[in-house]
């Protein structure tokens, strides 16, 4: 099952209309990864660094780590290649754009329900596979 989020990086660290990743669409890529329904998750951009990264960061701030483990965390994984605009990004992120679905109920299988995305797609092998915005989960 594909479930894809068009995320742009971040570009500079100003106000300029496009310079920050879209809040609301990381908004729902985060509701899409913590979606039980979803789960196992597998995130990925096509470097694995600032998209992910800045997603990852915010992702931690709604699991209410302290920015400074969060930035430690990106940085980690960034490497020489951390950009001050990510982090930026991630400290403006409001979480309280990130609504929390209801667990899974009883019984239910992931992606029935009423949460249920309805843009399932077949990967090459036949798999099913959900494509959170910046990555791709198998099942």
């Amino acid at each position: 099952r594909l479930i894809q989020h068009g995320v742009d990086g971040n570009k500079a660290p100003d106000d300029r209309e496009g310079a920050y990743m879209n809040h609301e669409i990381v908004a729902a890529a985060l509701e899409d990864l913590l979606d039980q329904a979803n789960h196992p998750v597998l995130l990925h951009c096509n470097q694995g660094k600032h998209r992910t990264g800045s997603i990852v960061g915010c992702l931690r701030k709604v699991q209410k780590w302290s920015l400074v483990a969060v930035f430690e965390e990106y940085r980690r994984f960034a490497g020489a290649k951390a950009r001050v605009v990510d982090l930026q990004f991630i400290e403006l992120f409001d979480t309280c754009r990130v609504r929390l679905r209801p667990p899974q109920a009883e019984g239910e299988e992931a992606g029935e329900g009423p949460h249920a995305r309805t843009d399932d797609t077949r990967t090459a092998d036949g798999s099913d596979s959900t494509h959170l915005g910046l990555g791709t989960v198998t099942r």
